[in-house]
């Protein structure tokens, strides 16, 4: 006979279940699984506030994750993802006192396609590629925010709205004003 009593994978439980697991002590599990669903996300959103200093996004996202498993107030009315990303501008303003707007691009190691491309080709697409980053990481710094949660985090306009403590109508305005600065700077490129 089992005695054995059923938990549900750890893919069927809810991220605002594993939050309440997390702020009621059990950590470790839960966390390690919040961590495997939105660290990506997180990262890629932490590097582009960092300008692509990959050593100090992960810094950063240690210190995020840190919060999040120290948690003890997590309001479970909104999402886990606004609650993340929130935390992770609190940490970035604390770590950064908008340091970041100041700091050179960094790096030079962006990543072309695999594709059968002639030299010319790739040396075009390597260009327009830093073009591109260029002119996004010239974008005032909360629609910069606005793009990178939207479209390397995966938020949705409320979420973002949530995030970063406007109205829809905010979060909306500044995404349509980061994308006419973008069309203006990039032009035909």
């Amino acid at each position: 006979m089992n005695t054995q009593t059923h938990t549900p994978a750890l893919a069927d439980v809810s991220d605002k279940d594993l939050m309440a697991q997390i702020v009621q002590g059990n950590v470790s599990v839960p966390a390690a699984e919040l961590y495997r669903r939105h660290n990506r996300a997180l990262f890629n959103f932490v590097a582009w506030s960092c300008q692509g200093n990959s050593f100090e996004a992960e810094e950063l996202c240690q210190k995020i994750w840190l919060k999040v498993m120290y948690c003890t107030h997590y309001q479970s009315a909104s999402s886990f993802k606004t609650f993340l990303y929130q935390t992770a501008r609190e940490v970035l303003t604390e770590s950064r006192a908008s340091a970041y707007d100041q700091q050179a691009i960094v790096g030079n190691d962006l990543n072309v396609p695999d594709a059968d491309l002639t030299p010319e080709a790739e040396s075009e697409l390597r260009l327009n590629l830093h073009r591109v980053r260029r002119a996004f990481m010239e974008l005032p710094t909360l629609l910069r925010e606005t793009v990178a949660l939207r479209f390397f985090c995966d938020l949705t306009l409320e979420e973002i709205a949530a995030a970063t403590g406007t109205v829809f109508d905010t979060a909306k305005g500044r995404l349509r004003n980061a994308f006419a600065y973008l069309r203006r700077e990039l032009g035909h490129a």
